[in-house]
């Protein structure tokens, strides 16, 4: 995964789900951008998050969190943080360095001499905004005729684990296993699955670095 200097979240952080052995899952910083806005405010790695501006976060998906997180440039957020097992809890008040930008572009295609309208779009990283964004980008083709499409994925920059998996999501079936995790702990073994019908029943082409030249 790789993450540049105020990564998606605006504050510099990255977040995973943890779980604590007894059921629960804990939210925790996975990642912290050195020197981001996080970093100054004392947030450490490791951090447990508690709550964002006040509202708690306890049986929320890293995802929704980071979007939670996410905001106009120079506006401020307030995370509650725990830091470590039996640390002290803080609340520390992090002003959000940039917006999140859409990494979804669209375009609706004509071809077989205008007969068949083919639907691209290319997706450059896998940030909160990357899900909301395609739909809106499938939608409006489908409203425009596309029958087919291709997603464009050369040159993607990765991004959130949590944005990546619910963006799969919008093209399997309902039960499909989207992603698996394995290890000797037992704790940290995680299948997620979709849970929906597809977003579309098109045929759909993905084009990644094989497709250069083609």
């Amino acid at each position: 995964m790789r993450m540049s200097k105020y990564d998606i979240t605006g504050i510099g952080i990255n977040l995973r789900e943890v779980s604590d052995g007894g059921g629960n899952v804990k939210l925790k910083v996975l990642g912290l951008v050195l020197d981001s806005a996080a970093d100054i405010a004392g947030v450490k790695q490791g951090d447990e998050i508690l709550a964002v501006n006040g509202m708690d976060v306890s049986g929320k998906s890293s995802f929704e969190v980071s979007s939670l997180l996410q905001g106009p440039s120079k506006t401020f957020v307030v995370l509650k943080v725990k830091h470590g097992k039996c640390g002290p809890v803080k609340s520390l008040k992090i002003q959000r360095q940039v917006n999140a930008q859409t990494p979804v572009s669209y375009r609706l295609e004509k071809v077989d001499n205008g007969t068949v309208s083919v639907g691209y779009i290319r997706l450059k990283e896998f940030n909160a905004l990357a899900r909301k964004d395609l739909v809106i980008a499938m939608k409006r083709l489908l409203d425009k005729g596309a029958s087919y499409f291709v997603m464009d994925l050369r040159d993607n920059l990765g991004g959130l684990v949590q944005a990546g998996i619910e963006t799969a999501k919008l093209f399997l079936d309902e039960g499909d296993t989207v992603i698996y995790t394995a290890g000797r702990d037992p704790e940290a073994q995680k299948t997620v699955v979709s849970d929906k019908k597809p977003l579309i029943t098109a045929p759909l082409i993905v084009c990644d670095e094989s497709c250069n030249g083609k």
